[in-house]
């Protein structure tokens, strides 16, 4: 496990970003604000070149607010959840202004069997409509 000593006191700014890989991984309690991560999401839950998956993962409690580009036009999404049985819950999403999703479950083609995730009791807000 992965936490913040006091949630939300932990503050990544800038041009941070959240990659989780592997099994059995929970990463608790982080704040991202005032940055964006140009071309990529602020939290995947797979390893940075793609190669290794998150499984029964799990990213609560954290929080991305007003974590976008400059030009509204940017496509960016903030969470894309890539795997089997991993879970997104208990966040707060605000003050997302540009092109793309907060949240995106990513599938693979090729492989019909049920990912099973699971996305709950999270916030949204200040989300223009689009």
């Amino acid at each position: 496990m992965v936490r913040a000593q006091t949630p939300g006191k932990v503050i990544n700014t800038g041009q941070s970003a959240l990659r989780v890989s592997g099994r059995h991984v929970e990463v608790r309690g982080l704040l991202f604000t005032d940055g964006y991560l140009p071309g990529s999401s602020v939290v995947e839950f797979r390893a940075l070149n793609g190669s290794k998956l998150a499984e029964h993962s799990r990213v609560t409690e954290i929080a991305i607010v007003n974590y976008a580009p400059p030009d509204r036009r940017t496509r960016l999404h903030w969470v894309s959840l890539y795997g089997r049985h991993n879970r997104l819950d208990h966040s707060y999403f605000s003050g997302m202004n540009n092109n793309g999703v907060t949240v995106v479950v990513w599938l693979d083609k090729n492989d019909p069997a049920p990912v099973n995730h699971r996305i709950d009791h999270n916030h949204f807000a200040d989300r223009p409509a689009g």
